[in-house]
């Protein structure tokens, strides 16, 4: 994350949030993929489920009750999964219903928050989620302490990643992944992919963007060894995961010296700079060449019952059964080996580790 001051000053940090924002340690969570719940919204009579299609678009899907999983109203799509921005949807929509009175508590008669197709949100998902969310709001206002600023200075905010795409910026707002006095929230989409199409067609200069690294270094603040970071951590993970109400947290911030953190802008506008991640496939087709580069390991102890391959979402692993005995291979296009960790989970015999994976061809 970035905050660029009013004097020209660009203070950088990075906060370690991505694995539950990409649906990393999410019971059902998943990359954003066909089949993976992107978005859920309150609606009359329940809550509606919005799914990725087969060409990474927004698609209805089911509307349920959320108390018990029943289906109100059948959508056009199904479900496998949900990615971290839709996680960040069915939080939201948990705290501003009531549902989830504190985290990482949810009222429901079995504990869970029910979405369609199965696909549930825990309170160790609550917890997982809320110590990212939480490290993102901790990162922001550890950047403001140290440029002498505080949320009532920010009013433009911008999104990138998957946060720039999928995720409702006024949902983001809501939970504290933006800065709670922005009433300008930008979303860019994949910045990254952005700045290697602009890289690739020659619009913008290896050597600057060298040079401009090198100023970003000298102004990055160690969130590690920010003793501000780590006051301010410790009342999110206290607000996320001990049930600490949220009323308490002006409170905490108190304690440690810190202004209040204020209120989110109710009259907020949001600009959508991109729909897809490849906005120009449109006009020039993208031919997606395979990597052919697969992860590969020995199993010990495996006993060849496949639920692993069942349970990705990915469909990127494959259980290989030879003369010594099993092996994992996993399609690295697909999967990295450090996603959901859906099939560690579900090995009845806890045995298969996809750390242990070596590169091939």
């Amino acid at each position: 994350m970035a905050l660029i001051c009013g004097d020209g000053r660009i203070i950088t940090g990075s906060a370690a949030a991505g694995p539950a924002m990409e649906g990393q340690e999410i019971e059902r969570g998943m990359l954003a993929a066909p089949g993976a719940i992107s978005d859920v919204d309150i609606v009359e009579d329940g809550w509606k489920c919005t799914v990725l299609d087969k060409s990474m678009i927004d698609t209805e899907g089911d509307t349920v009750d959320p108390m018990d999983g029943r289906t109100v109203r059948k959508g056009k799509a199904e479900a496998i999964g949900i990615t971290g921005t839709g996680t960040v949807a069915a939080l939201y929509d948990g705290i501003k219903s009531g549902i989830i009175p504190t985290c990482p508590n949810i009222n429901t008669p079995d504990g869970k928050l029910h979405l369609m197709n199965g696909i549930n949100i825990t309170s160790h998902d609550v917890d997982e989620a809320g110590k990212a969310i939480g490290a993102m709001r901790a990162g922001f206002l550890t950047l403001l302490h140290e440029a002498g600023m505080w949320t009532g200075d920010v009013k433009t905010a911008y999104m990138s990643g998957a946060s720039g795409l999928y995720v409702d910026a006024v949902k983001a707002l809501g939970l504290g992944m933006v800065v709670p006095g922005a009433t300008h929230l930008i979303q860019f989409g994949n910045t990254s992919i952005e700045m290697a199409r602009r890289i690739a067609m020659g619009t913008i200069d290896m050597e600057f963007l060298k040079q401009f690294a090198q100023k970003l270094k000298a102004t990055h603040c160690m969130f590690a060894t920010s003793e501000t970071f780590k006051q301010i951590y410790s009342i999110e993970y206290s607000v996320w995961c001990t049930g600490m109400p949220m009323s308490m947290y002006d409170e905490m911030l108190g304690i440690y010296n810190l202004p209040p953190l204020g209120k989110p802008s109710e009259d907020v506008s949001v600009e959508r700079k991109s729909m897809t991640d490849l906005p120009d496939t449109d006009k020039c087709p993208v031919k997606v060449i395979e990597s052919g580069t697969f992860l590969t390991a020995r199993i010990d102890g495996c006993i060849y019952c496949r639920k692993c391959m069942k349970e990705c979402p990915e469909k990127a692993l494959t259980i290989v059964k030879g003369p010594s005995g099993c092996s994992f291979r996993v399609d690295s296009a697909r999967c990295g080996g450090t996603a959901c960790r859906r099939c560690e989970r579900v090995c009845p015999q806890k045995v298969l580790h996809l750390d242990g994976g070596k590169p091939t061809a």
